[in-house]
């Protein structure tokens, strides 16, 4: 595809959702900001260094301020969303949650994956 799109006069490719964590639909892996091995064997930089070979800019899409119950980030730390804790319900919408970016360590995690 970035091949094609260097011939017609595309300036960049965007790597969209679906790149990260254990993604595979809607439901998981958002905040495992990291690459998806099986879908990047060579990592990501291999395949930023493939299409800027070819003269395009590369961008990734990321959604730092979600993240969904099924996922390693929401496992390991679930009080770092805006919730009510203790409760049993959750303020859940499309099957995701949104972090609290008042804490540091929401912060920090974020900035060390961007």
């Amino acid at each position: 595809l970035a091949h094609a799109a260097a011939t017609c006069g595309v300036e960049m490719i965007v790597l969209d959702d679906g790149w990260f964590g254990a993604r595979e639909d809607a439901t998981s892996s958002l905040g495992d900001w990291y690459e998806d091995r099986r879908k990047f064997p060579n990592g990501l930089p291999g395949l930023v260094k493939d299409v800027n070979s070819l003269g395009l800019k590369f961008g990734i899409w990321v959604e730092p301020e979600m993240i969904n119950v099924n996922s390693q980030l929401y496992r390991a730390l679930p009080t770092w969303t805006l919730n009510q804790h203790g409760r049993k319900s959750r303020c859940e919408g499309r099957n995701q949650l949104v972090l609290d970016f008042t804490l540091e360590g929401v912060v920090s995690y974020v900035i060390s994956k961007l």
